[in-house]
């Protein structure tokens, strides 16, 4: 099969994590034997950043292709869709010529690629499938035109992903129940693996994600205070950076836990699989969260997790491997996380790898999409 994938973002030199789903997801589709390329385009507001032709590179079997455009600032929606649309469809021209032409493309998110997507399929005849990751339906962040475009997206693609049950209830009256299906996010669960004969005298909380608002950090920050700030040997690690990271750090030391929390600043894959390798528990309270990748990698690392009821996680979550507590409730988060260090044995690490393998290992979440790509051809 000929598989081409519009990411609506996708990794860059500054942030080379971006999109590293949707990278993961294409390398695992193209290690089942299909020839898959990806089509994005870098939008700039500044002309220094632009570059000339269309970039290529082989990436583990995956055909990537990147060409940049310029963008007016303040550019309104309907006009940043479109000239995101006019490098995919040169790009397309070219992977046709070097790569045949797709069978099938397939888009994450309704929100960018989503409008190249429909176009490409109304133009060249061919059907596209989109898998929805974007928080913003929960936020509300949809608005006036944005819903009509999107709308429109849904409605004309051939099947609609939702990567849980929540985004699938967020996104469902856009289009028909039974065009949409929930596939979850993968993993490479060969690279988290578990780590025999860890040696440590702390016991160590790790989170990781961008620092912004909706992760929540702030409310894990003053939850860890309320329930270690007098224990010893228990640490609180922060990976990642982001807008709100000079906030976090003074908060921490306005709590009087700055010597207990540790923020590392960004990590790169490498890092982040040893982080999750040698902490005790991950705990992420997001204010909203369609999926959440990094909690798939603590499982596969055998880690229990923390996560917030009422997104994504309340079908990761189960009593063997976790908790759920209310969004926004720091008292439940605290007390959360005293259970399961005061409990940490009934947590079994073989037994939450294995769950994690069945459920989002690359095949796990490959077979079922390559069986939605071949109901959809046929």
């Amino acid at each position: 099969m000929n598989i081409l994938i519009i990411p609506s973002w996708y990794q860059t030199k500054d942030n080379p994590t971006l999109g590293s789903f949707f990278r993961e997801q294409a390398i695992a589709l193209s290690k089942e034997g299909h020839k898959v390329s990806i089509a994005y385009t870098d939008i700039y507001s500044n002309f220094k950043e632009l570059y000339n032709d269309i970039k290529y590179m082989n990436d583990n079997g995956v055909n990537i292709y990147r060409i940049s455009k310029y963008k007016l600032p303040k550019t309104g929606f309907r006009i940043y869709n479109y000239i995101f649309y006019s490098g995919v469809n040169k790009i397309y021209r070219k992977i046709v010529e070097e790569q045949g032409k797709p069978d099938i493309i397939h888009v994450h998110s309704s929100i960018l690629a989503g409008y190249s997507g429909m176009k490409l399929s109304r133009k060249y005849n061919i059907p596209y499938i989109i898998t929805e990751h974007y928080t913003g339906f929960a936020r509300g962040l949809i608005k006036g035109r944005q819903n009509k475009l999107i709308g429109q997206v849904f409605l004309n693609s051939s099947k609609v992903i939702a990567v849980s049950n929540a985004l699938k209830n967020d996104i469902k009256h856009y289009c028909s129940e039974n065009q949409i299906c929930v596939i979850p996010n993968m993993t490479n669960v060969s690279q988290f693996q578990i780590l025999p004969n860890r040696k440590s005298n702390d016991f160590v909380f790790l989170t990781v994600c961008y620092l912004t608002h909706k992760k929540g950090i702030d409310l894990l920050l003053k939850a860890f205070a309320m329930a270690f700030s007098n224990s010893e040997n228990i640490k609180l690690i922060v990976g990642g950076d982001g807008e709100e990271r000079a906030f976090l750090v003074k908060l921490a030391s306005d709590l009087g836990i700055n010597n207990k929390v540790t923020f590392t600043g960004a990590l790169s894959r490498e890092e982040v699989v040893k982080m999750m390798q040698n902490c005790d528990v991950f705990v992420l309270p997001s204010r909203f969260e369609t999926f959440g990748v990094v909690f798939i990698e603590a499982l596969a690392c055998g880690k229990p997790i923390i996560a917030s009821r009422g997104g994504g996680p309340d079908d990761i979550v189960n009593c063997n491997n976790g908790l759920l507590v209310e969004k926004e409730n720091i008292e439940e988060l605290s007390e959360a996380m005293k259970y399961i260090y005061d409990n940490k044995d009934k947590y079994i690490p073989e037994s939450i790898r294995q769950d994690c393998v069945n459920k989002y290992s690359e095949k796990a979440v490959s077979t079922q999409i390559i069986d939605q790509y071949k109901l959809i051809i046929k």
